[in-house]
């Protein structure tokens, strides 16, 4: 595991020893010079953070007349698999084009080779010992510190490879995000084996019964992909009408328009109600469709390989709708940034502090784990099971302090003061 994820380092060093100017390039150095005002006074641009040795890449898109004052919400959408990256969804999908009139942040992140630690143990960060879920999350807490994104609207939705990956951190870190979305995928049968969420989340699912890659009733994948198995569409919604405690199994629906009769597909809308926490489930049945997003760009349909793609939805508009109803349960903002506290377990003070920053625990002896970042998204320090923090040998400014108790991710703004 180790050796993979040192040949994944050099690979990335030889490409930066190409790309950047030789003045920047020194062996084990990697100087990145930003102007960030001018960066941040631009709708789209492609940044990037270190995470487990790796640099790790990212389009950012802010909608028109972005203000950090305005604690915009955060839609993070994933690519799929194989030759795919950041740049197809952007380009694809319409989370960009939605999020300048709706007023919400899109980012676009890079997987490692092109492909997501999804769990199946397929990928090949998989293989690698990558660590998306990590990853993923530290990209929220981030950006949410960055570009002033509220904490309580942030959401993941993918597809694919990419789905498979948002329904995994839904089942290891459900309350990263306030809710997910992942499309054409089911969960793989390695996450369902110890699938127990410590919380209830809100999730839309969107899938095609005529899907070549990913069999919608579960499976082996095609052989064309990276490999593994999921357990399925309707399994997949039944793990989650489970955990979220939800009153029936029994929908209601909702049949769409066939808009266009060419696709050969139509969609029904299944929602199963309000749930704990008031979670919710919604399963969208894309009947006829293949390993398609449905409205997505494309200049023929069926595609070679993958199936038909329906246009009588924009799965885009459709996650959005969702996502905007369900802000993440049990959110307060303080006048210092967004907090993020599920069940006020815990409280963070002297906030600003100087020296000595405290945790203490509502219900004694949880096991937690804090790290502290910076505002480029460096890990500064991490700690476990300890209350106390010294904040005394950093420099004034403002810092993130992501605290996990029990698979819940806590993101609290610290100002550091003289």
């Amino acid at each position: 595991m180790k050796r993979n994820i040192l040949n994944i380092i050099n690979k990335q060093t030889k490409f930066w020893q190409r790309a950047v100017p030789p003045v920047l390039w020194c062996p084990g150095i990697l100087l990145f010079i930003l102007p960030l005002t001018s960066i941040y006074g631009q709708t789209e641009f492609t940044d990037s953070l270190i995470h487990q040795g790796l640099t790790r890449k990212f389009i950012v898109h802010l909608p028109p007349g972005y203000n950090s004052n305005q604690h915009l919400p955060m839609v993070m959408a994933l690519h799929g698999g194989g030759s795919g990256d950041a740049t197809g969804p952007r380009d694809k999908w319409h989370f960009d084009e939605i999020g300048d009139t709706a007023h919400f942040i899109t980012v676009f992140p890079y997987g490692v080779d092109n492909n997501w630690a999804d769990g199946r143990g397929a990928t090949t960060s998989d293989m690698a010992g990558v660590d998306d879920v990590s990853f993923l999350t530290m990209l929220r807490d981030t950006l949410i510190n960055r570009f002033g994104i509220d904490s309580c609207r942030t959401y993941l939705t993918g597809a694919s490879n990419g789905g498979m990956m948002t329904l995994r951190i839904a089942a290891e870190r459900p309350g990263t995000f306030a809710a997910y979305a992942p499309m054409i995928s089911s969960m793989p049968d390695s996450v369902a084996y110890y699938f127990k969420p410590s919380q209830p989340f809100s999730l839309l699912l969107m899938a095609g019964t005529n899907d070549p890659l990913v069999p919608y009733g579960g499976g082996p994948l095609n052989p064309i992909t990276a490999g593994g198995s999921v357990i399925g569409v309707d399994s997949t919604i039944a793990l989650a009408l489970a955990n979220n405690g939800c009153p029936s199994a029994i929908p209601g629906q909702e049949s769409f328009p066939d808009l266009d009769p060419t696709d050969n597909s139509t969609v029904v809308r299944y929602d199963y109600g309000s749930c704990n926490n008031a979670s919710k489930v919604v399963l969208y049945k894309i009947l006829g469709g293949g390993h398609t997003v449905p409205g997505m760009v494309a200049t023929i349909n069926p595609l070679p390989l993958v199936g038909y793609i329906n246009y009588d939805i924009d799965a885009a508009v459709q996650i959005w709708n969702f996502f905007k109803q369900h802000p993440k349960a049990g959110c307060l903002l303080t006048s210092i940034g967004d907090v993020q506290i599920p069940d006020d377990r815990f409280r963070v003070f002297p906030n600003p502090v100087k020296d000595m920053l405290y945790i203490q625990q509502v219900e004694l002896n949880r096991e937690f784990e804090v790290a502290l970042y910076d505002l480029r998204g460096q890990q500064l320090l991490y700690l476990k099971n300890r209350p106390e923090v010294n904040m005394s040998t950093f420099h004034p400014g403002l810092y993130l302090l992501s605290i996990t108790i029990e698979g819940v991710v806590n993101t609290v703004r610290i100002i550091k003061k003289e």
